[in-house]
């Protein structure tokens, strides 16, 4: 079976190499990365970190918290706070579980503004929020622990029932693909929990928008399993 793999100069263990040395194993997050993970690589880590970021080639995000910036990027390259904070949530979680949430899942699907100062991330377990004043945000870490990761309704998936959720989409950036909240599963969990999504009052619009040309079942499906039966409700107007 053919799997398709970046070219060689563009893997995570070639980018490393060439900043850190071949001897230097590639941090657990790649591209984030923590000082005392480049004590591995080097017996000056505030140099080495020095140079690099004259260079273009490092960023820091937060005391003690780089990132490596991609092989092109430009002098004036910056991060994208949803990618920082998702990978924040990987790089202790795994790929897998953590993703975009709340308001933040609703700017990504392009029905409000994105809250420059705050991204909103679901993770398995209870973790304290993170500031990363190198790029001027906050990640709100919410806790929902789930079995496995739910698929598009019309998906119609066998192996994947709707209580199995959240459904969830991606989004290929500069740094990482990103997960987050479907359409669908963005407006349930916004009517669900609007404080805690990062929206209050507004929570009950922003839902109705994402929502707008989607089907009623397909609705209806995603919430039936999910604990979601009351949003579903109060987001249609009809007894629960």
């Amino acid at each position: 079976m053919h799997v398709n793999r970046p070219p060689l100069r563009d893997s995570p263990r070639a980018r490393w190499t060439t900043l850190a040395g071949w001897r230097s194993r590639v941090p657990k997050g790649f591209p984030l990365f923590t000082t005392a993970e480049l004590w591995r690589a080097t017996d000056a880590p505030q140099a080495w970190l020095e140079r690099h970021r004259v260079s273009g080639a490092i960023r820091t995000v937060a005391p003690g918290l780089h990132l490596v910036a991609p092989r092109d990027a430009e002098v004036d390259w910056a991060p994208d706070p949803v990618e920082v904070a998702w990978l924040l949530g990987a790089r202790t979680f795994g790929a897998v579980w953590p993703y975009v949430s709340g308001i933040s899942a609703a700017a990504l699907h392009g029905v409000c503004e994105q809250w420059a100062s705050e991204v909103h991330v679901t993770v398995p377990r209870q973790t304290r929020d993170r500031n990363l004043p190198g790029i001027a945000t906050t990640v709100r870490f919410h806790q929902r622990d789930e079995s496995h990761i739910g698929w598009p309704a019309w998906t119609r998936e066998p192996a994947r029932p709707a209580r199995a959720g959240p459904v969830l989409d991606t989004m290929t950036g500069d740094l990482c693909t990103v997960r987050y909240t479907s359409r669908i599963q963005t407006a349930l969990d916004l009517i669900h929990s609007p404080e805690r999504s990062g929206v209050g009052e507004s929570a009950r619009d922003i839902a109705k928008a994402l929502i707008q040309d989607l089907p009623v079942r397909d609705v209806a499906i995603t919430a039936s399993g999910q604990r979601r039966k009351s949003a579903y409700a109060r987001l249609y107007g009809v007894r629960a």
